[in-house]
């Protein structure tokens, strides 16, 4: 169960930074790369991706931790809910074509 929500919550976030990334490097050396060159620059990139996944998790982890041991369990699940529903609305809109709350413009 705690394996499938990281799973499909982790998903959602890298497919988000994949279309951030994929929006941004057309502007830069990526629009000029081969595909060769490409690969090889996404490449170096993965060992730095894997260490600051495994970063930023560590500090949410800690985060939600000081949360629960500060608020409470009723706040860290109120406040847990609220979180889903929104992030619920932010899904919905990126399904109508929307754009996310904090997503710049094109």
């Amino acid at each position: 169960m705690l394996r499938d929500l990281l799973s499909e919550r982790l998903g959602v976030a890298v497919d988000e930074a994949v279309q951030l990334i994929v929006r941004r490097v057309g502007s830069g050396f990526a629009g000029r790369a081969s595909t060769d060159e490409l690969a090889l620059a996404l490449g170096a990139l993965r060992p730095t991706a894997r260490e600051m996944t495994s970063l930023i998790l560590a500090q949410q982890v800690e985060r939600a931790l000081r949360e629960l041991v500060t608020s409470g369990p009723r706040s860290v699940l109120l406040a847990t809910r609220r979180r889903v529903r929104r992030l619920e609305r932010e899904q919905g809109a990126q399904d109508e074509g929307r754009p996310y709350a904090y997503e710049e413009p094109a």
